[in-house]
């Protein structure tokens, strides 16, 4: 019985040995593939929550089958503009990109991940849910995050379970797997079935102090414990606030990236167009010089105006082009020329006791104005779109 044991347990190692050599791929052999942050329907600190938990579990599932190279990225909105986001994944050589999308219901929270590959008009790839409860939302993030990475790869992914044992000093802990930080305090986790390298830190006073290093084999539909000892250290460093502050020039390195809050401030900043308004475009400038230039041109190609020769047209109907572009002074300014105008020329044509060829004064100042509003509605958006895109390029500090 213990021999017939021996065996099977040989062959289950040497089974995962094999799919793990299949997968693990050199560096440079890896697809390239950008993870973002899921879309929001609405400002809501649940869905916040879980849209980080969707990318961080793409990210891991990714990154720990050793088949691709991935990049996280905050400031993209594919599913809101695809297009533009498609022309980035070929610009910066995606082979692919996942994304979702999340919303309130009635029953909880709406779910929606969507996948891109290289080649790929649209995407080709998408799961989706109507409504989880709140208390399900992480299991069913899960199922389809799986789903989506399955498909992703044109290929079935073994799954196995985690479950982290801590024993002695009650302490809180942090644990990496394959150099990749995964979190903190982690008692169960869904990982590929592979074998690991698992390390894990105890984390006192803002420090992190090694504690083990373990590899372990991850059987599909199996689940491995991985018990470890926490110790303190003899010497333990003093709590964040007794701490000497850090030197300006460290201070300053730090802060050169935006927090998660951040990008997403300026995010919801650009979409209302608030370089526009003198109070929030210093707010805009402070975070837009801690981006890279190559993020600050996405913005940039994001929000900037063209094509005004489509509100232009648009103004000949009353100066309607103008509102649709955004341009409320320039609209009203339109309409009440034109509007007003016609008024002012058809009354006094009809009140005309002289009859309605003669030409008197409203019926000069009302044609005048009509001229002047359909003039002006050629010109406004022109003008709009280049005083638009001027203080965009100034906020983003985007001079190419």
């Amino acid at each position: 019985m213990k021999k017939g044991m021996a065996i099977v347990l040989a062959l289950m190692s040497f089974v995962s040995l094999a799919v793990r050599a299949q997968n693990n791929l050199p560096a440079t052999q890896r697809l390239k593939v950008a993870v973002i942050l899921p879309d929001l329907e609405t400002d809501d600190s649940v869905l916040q929550s879980v849209a980080k938990a969707i990318q961080d579990t793409v990210s891991l599932n990714l990154i720990l089958s050793a088949r691709y190279s991935v990049e996280r990225i905050d400031f993209l909105a594919p599913a809101k503009d695809f297009a533009k986001a498609r022309t980035y994944f070929v610009d910066k050589d995606y082979d692919g990109a996942i994304w979702g999308w999340l919303a309130r219901s009635e029953s909880g929270i709406k779910i929606r991940l969507t996948a891109w590959k290289r080649g790929e008009a649209v995407p080709g790839i998408e799961e989706a849910t109507d409504g989880v409860a709140v208390l399900g939302i992480f299991d069913v993030v899960d199922h389809m995050t799986l789903a989506v990475l399955e498909r992703f790869a044109g290929t079935r992914i073994a799954m196995g379970t985690l479950r982290f044992l801590p024993s002695g000093d009650p302490l809180p802990y942090s644990v990496s797997i394959n150099g990749e930080p995964v979190g903190e305090g982690i008692q169960v986790l869904r990982v590929p079935a592979t074998t690991l390298q698992i390390h894990i830190s105890a984390l006192i006073n803002g420090q992190e102090y090694p504690q083990t290093d373990l590899q372990v084999t991850v059987l599909e539909d199996q689940e491995q414990e991985v018990a470890f000892h926490l110790e303190s250290p003899k010497e333990q460093p003093a709590p964040l606030a007794e701490r000497q502050p850090a030197p300006a020039v460290a201070q300053a390195a730090l802060s050169t990236q935006l927090t998660d809050d951040e990008r997403y401030r300026l995010m919801k900043l650009l979409d209302q167009r608030a370089y526009r308004d003198n109070q929030k475009i210093k707010e805009i400038e402070l975070m837009s010089e801690r981006l890279p230039v190559e993020q600050r041109k996405y913005f940039y190609d994001k929000y900037t105006l063209s094509w005004a020769i489509l509100p232009a047209f648009g103004n000949t109907f009353y100066g309607l082009g103008s509102w649709l572009q955004g341009d409320y002074r320039g609209g009203l300014l339109c309409t009440g020329c034109m509007l007003g105008g016609a008024i002012l020329f058809v009354g006094a044509g009809g009140n005309s006791s002289s009859g309605s060829g003669q030409l008197t004064a409203p019926k000069a100042i009302g044609g005048v104005a009509m001229v002047v509003g359909l003039i002006s509605g050629w010109v406004f958006p022109f003008l709009f779109q280049g005083d638009n895109n001027s203080k965009l390029k100034t906020a983003l500090h985007y001079f190419p």
